[in-house]
């Protein structure tokens, strides 16, 4: 579900604080904080639309398997401007490589078993 406020809270105000939207959306803690954190934001601000994409895509770089430094260079957090195209690529694939090798070391092992399991059905 995309981390879009659908229409204005009650009061008219286009902004949500940091418990509705972990609320709401069931966003850690750890990365609001992170998120205030990287962008300066202070504690008790509401936050925005714009605030929401970038939780948004904290969420989606977590997911996919960076960590919080990882993450932050990404993002360009504390920077004036993201980081450019070929850094987030460097990321990117830096850590696919690291995902593909460690499903590698799994198959290995799988092939270990499947080899000691045909041993003993001999």
């Amino acid at each position: 579900m995309p981390l879009v406020m659908a229409a204005p809270k009650a009061d008219g105000e286009d902004k949500m604080t940091r418990e509705e939207i972990a609320s709401r959306y069931n966003v850690p803690q750890e990365v609001l904080e992170n998120f205030d954190v990287w962008y300066q934001k202070d504690t008790g601000a509401d936050y925005t639309d714009q605030d929401l994409e970038k939780i948004e895509s904290i969420l989606t770089l977590s997911g996919a398997g960076l960590d919080k430094e990882e993450i932050r260079e990404y993002l360009g957090a504390g920077k004036k401007r993201p980081a450019p195209k070929d850094d987030m690529l460097r990321i990117l694939n830096k850590r696919r490589k690291e995902i593909l090798s460690a499903i590698h070391e799994q198959e290995k092992k799988i092939s270990r078993i499947d080899y000691l399991r045909y041993q003993l059905e001999k």
